[in-house]
Parts: C-alpha cells; structure tokens; sequence
C-alpha cells in the first residue's frame, strides 16, 4: 500500500505540473505516456490484491492509505475512456465495498462520492469509449451499457452502507436516475437493426435482477406507502411509453417491486391498517396491459 501511495502521489505532482507546463514536445508527450501506464499499473494491481487478498487483511492497512486508493479510483472511472478500465475500477470498488458489507463496517466514507461518479457514466456513449473521435465499440452506440449490471451492484452495496440516520441519501433520485439509463436502452429494443438487438438485449435482461435489487434495499431501509408512491411515480411514465419492450420491462420491474414491498411492509399496528393504493395502481397498470397506443 505504501508503493500505490508512492505512486498516486507521484501522479498528483506530474499531473499538476502539466497543467503548468506549455510544451507541447515529444519529451512531454513521453510523460504523459509513463503517467498512463502508472495508472493502468494502480488500477490492475490493485484489483488483483483486492480479489485474492482477505477481508481483514484489506481492512488492517492504514486507513489513510486505503482511502487514498478507493480516492484515486473513484476519480478514475470518469477520466479513464475504455470501457474495460472502467470495468476493472467498479468491479474493485464493488469488492471493497462487499468487504465492508460483510465485516460490517460502517464507515465508509466515500458513498455519495462514488454514486455521482457512477451514476454520471454515459451508458449512451454514442462518441466511443477510446477516445480521439473513434469508436470501437458496439455498433457506435451504448459502449457502456456492459458495465450497467455492475454499476446497478455497486449503487446497492452504497445504499446498504449509507447509514440510516444521516438523511444523506436521495433514494428517489437515485432510481430516478438510473432508470432514465435502462429505458433510453430500453426504447431501442424495437430497432429493426437485430445486430444491435443482440447487443442490446442481455445487457437490459440481466440489468432487471440488480434494478429490482435496488428498489428493495431503498424499501427495506424505508418501507412506507409514500415510498412505494415514489418509485410508482417514476415507472408510470415507463409503463405508458409506446415503446411495448420498455412497457413489459416497467411492468416487470413493478411486479417484483410490489412483491417486494408486501414483504417489507408490516401491515397493522403503527403502520398502515391495510393497503391503500390497489385502486391507483390497478389505474397505472391495467391500461398500459390493454391499450396498444
């Protein structure tokens, strides 16, 4: 950990100094090479310790020095252009966070940090993921869209973290956010292009499990009618979109959202004596099933 140290501080220098710097020479172009490997170097390495090394001995290493790594990370998935480096960051940060989950560790301080991060990915990222105006991705559209089921694993882990008492996190906004993601997807489910279908459809597919994983975590933390009313709110649109893929999805994702609500909420006592919101969700569910329009 001292050497990643070494090196992410030996990056902050280089990097503020070419701010600084005006020439534009090959020797300068060389450097920003070197300080590009060092990153790879961090960013590789420090995953495959993560992945092989325990959970306590990940933990025992100086705080500071932990946090500065996690820091350099969390920055890094929005500098880093290819979509694999982006990969290998949020599959790290996605097992350091489930460290934290299962040694039940409560202070991580790096959840809304990281949440803007990945939330801010564009998973429709229709200029390239490689930079210089090319694209090698699929089909020229939705580069990122691979990375969506773990982003989606990586959000729940926060929310999980994300201490009750502290009011800090927006869960309406958050599911807000990423299902704008997963239906702009979505609505090109129908294209007549079936290379892009093919593309498309098992990124969405396995991305349902982990939305729906989502809705639950925000419903176990608070399972309240007016929470379930919130997320209701945001699928209605979906659920009357004239796309019929995006309208099956929503449906779906509503389905076990509801499933997941009866089991949460504990009707009788100081909660709600019955369900009160059947009437206006059979009204926001029923004509999206029968109206073709």
């Amino acid at each position: 950990m001292k050497k990643f140290e070494n090196i992410i501080s030996d990056d902050a220098i280089k990097k503020s100094n070419s701010f600084l710097s005006f020439n534009f020479t090959k020797d300068s172009q060389q450097k920003e090479s070197e300080r590009y490997k060092s990153k790879i170097l961090i960013i590789f390495s420090y995953h495959f310790i993560v992945q092989l090394t325990t959970s306590s001995n990940i933990l025992k290493n100086d705080e500071e020095r932990n946090d500065k790594v996690v820091e350099y990370l969390n920055r890094n998935i929005g500098e880093m252009r290819e979509c694999q480096l982006k990969k290998v960051i949020l599959l790290t940060l996605l097992k350091i966070t489930e460290i934290y989950i299962t040694e039940q560790k409560s202070d991580f301080k790096f959840i809304n940090d990281i949440l803007s991060s990945i939330l801010n990915i564009p998973i429709e990222n229709v200029s390239g993921s490689y930079g210089n105006g090319v694209n090698y991705g699929n089909y020229g559209f939705y580069d990122y869209l691979p990375l969506y089921p773990t982003i989606l694993k990586l959000a729940t882990n926060l929310i999980k973290l994300s201490p009750l008492a502290s009011g800090n996190l927006d869960g309406t906004n958050l599911l807000d956010i990423t299902s704008q993601h997963f239906f702009a997807a979505a609505q090109n489910l129908n294209l007549d292009d079936e290379d892009k279908q093919s593309y498309l459809a098992p990124y969405i597919n396995s991305s349902i499990p982990e939305l729906n994983t989502v809705i639950k975590v925000l419903l176990d933390r608070n399972p309240d009618p007016s929470c379930l009313d919130d997320i209701a709110n945001i699928f209605e649109k979906w659920m009357k979109d004239k796309n019929s893929q995006v309208r099956i999805c929503s449906a779906l994702i509503m389905e076990k959202t509801l499933d997941s609500y009866i089991k949460s909420m504990k009707i009788g006592g100081e909660a709600p004596s019955k369900f009160h919101q059947t009437g206006s969700m059979l009204g926001k569910v029923v004509p999206r099933c029968i109206d073709s329009n």
